[in-house]
């Protein structure tokens, strides 16, 4: 069988295509694994090359506090949208019927517009408090773009788990190309307007909006987004995934509040060259992974085990790339972005043990996609409060922020152990045959 050098014959995307390949093992054919995660990298990728070709021109048209008001508004964008559909867009992929897995989309849709005039309401009535309590007074006149955000990013959300559950994962690509290119122009744009931070958070807001119309026409060419919704379909969806959502909203809630609390300016400029672009290579596995799960959870349960294992290993030979980063990243910054990003590189080294187990082990755990959701909030809440809770205690004992960020990485690093070992468990205790299998071979 052949194998790709780029996908679409795009030559900067083969490092792209390497990486993936080593990391997932097989060829890059049809059906694989390997391609799969690819063509759900791809487009990604080439949005998040444009986006760090970017970097030095977004640092050099904004200042660090505009940044830094962009970093306030997306994590409190990522508190609120990580349960924006209560997490019913996660169990989209899980039903064994398709008809099942549309009721669940139309249930999250629904749910996202509900929170978004939510959002609305809380912004109208406590807008000035929100800027007030983020020490951010330039966010206030443009925290009416919040709800719209909001349910822009619910929206595509809901729509990538439903390509997921079809396997379209090309959408998905696209879609997120779109994004990250449209937001790219136009921050560089108003920058050059000289907006300040109302430019970045304009950007960040109008390309969530395109990006959602794009993945939206997309799917829908496919097959009917909605067709042969009911009420009473939806009715019946909630009544089955209801308590898997609860659960699943404030896990992820609280997951979400360990990488979006800490001092936002130590982390934003490391997010957005650093972070993002494993942070989507990891997506994109996890996702496909997440479909392979759910389908070997009806069709074969008793190869779980084996596969939380094989991709587990191949995602362990990115750590060179991760000790090359945790060498360089103190040197690099200052000269890229300017001296004064130089503390962010020493901010960055002390992350990457961290960056690198939360990319090898959160991506593989299985409790998600085999609904142990109950599991996986104790495991954030256990996360949250040794994490951010280590780095209070150091802060107030008197400690530098260096040495703050370092408790905060190494309780991440062993939660991130913990939930693998919690994966294991929960495939040997649920699924014993397979367990049985493996201990004898």
């Amino acid at each position: 069988m052949s194998r790709w050098t780029s996908p679409a014959g795009l030559p900067f995307l083969a490092p792209l295509t390497a990486l993936v390949e080593r990391i997932t093992g097989g060829g890059l054919t049809s059906g694989t694994f390997a391609r799969s995660v690819l063509v759900l990298t791809a487009g990604g990728a080439a949005g998040q090359a444009i986006a760090v070709i970017a970097s030095p021109i977004i640092t050099r048209l904004y200042q660090p506090a505009d940044l830094g008001t962009l970093s306030v508004y997306t994590s409190i964008l990522s508190l609120i949208g990580v349960a924006v559909s209560l997490r019913f867009e996660q169990a989209i992929p899980m039903p064994a019927e398709d008809k099942d897995g549309r009721h669940l989309l139309a249930v999250a849709l629904t749910v996202t517009v509900n929170v978004g005039l939510i959002t609305a309401l809380v912004v109208l009535l406590f807008g000035n408090g929100i800027a007030d309590l983020t020490n951010t007074p330039g966010l206030m006149p443009w925290l009416w773009l919040l709800p719209l955000s909001v349910m822009a990013m619910g929206a595509f959300e809901s729509l990538s788990l439903w390509a997921v559950r079809i396997r379209e994962f090309g959408s998905i690509a696209r879609g997120k190309l779109v994004q990250n290119i449209a937001q790219m122009v136009a921050q560089i744009s108003f920058g050059l307007m000289g907006l300040g931070p109302a430019g970045l958070i304009i950007g960040d807001s109008g390309s969530r909006f395109f990006a959602g119309g794009v993945l939206s026409r997309m799917l829908s060419r496919k097959q009917a987004l909605l067709e042969g919704v009911s009420w009473s379909g939806m009715r019946a969806a909630t009544r089955q995934y209801g308590r898997f959502a609860v659960v699943a909203s404030a896990s992820g809630v609280v997951n979400s509040a360990v990488g979006n609390l800490p001092p936002i300016l130590y982390f934003a400029l490391g997010r957005l060259v650093i972070f993002a672009p494993f942070g989507l290579l990891g997506n994109s596995i996890a996702r496909v992974y997440m479909s392979r799960i759910t389908r070997a959870r009806h069709e074969d349960p008793g190869s779980l085990m084996g596969l939380l294992i094989r991709v587990t290993l191949r995602l362990a030979l990115s750590l060179p790339i991760f000790i090359g980063l945790f060498i360089l990243a103190p040197i690099v910054f200052p000269i890229i972005f300017g001296s004064e990003w130089a503390e962010v590189g020493v901010y960055t080294q002390i992350l990457c043990p961290a960056l690198a187990l939360d990319f090898i082990l959160q991506t593989t755990q299985v409790l998600l996609p085999l609904r142990f959701v109950g599991q996986l909030l104790a495991w954030d809440i256990y996360r949250m409060v040794t994490a951010l809770g280590g780095m209070l205690l150091a802060h107030a004992a008197g400690a530098e922020a260096p040495a703050a960020i370092a408790v905060y990485s190494l309780a991440l690093c062993v939660s991130y152990v913990i939930l693998f070992l919690l994966s294991v468990i929960v495939i040997r205790r649920n699924f014993p045959a397979h367990a049985a299998s493996s201990t004898a071979a």
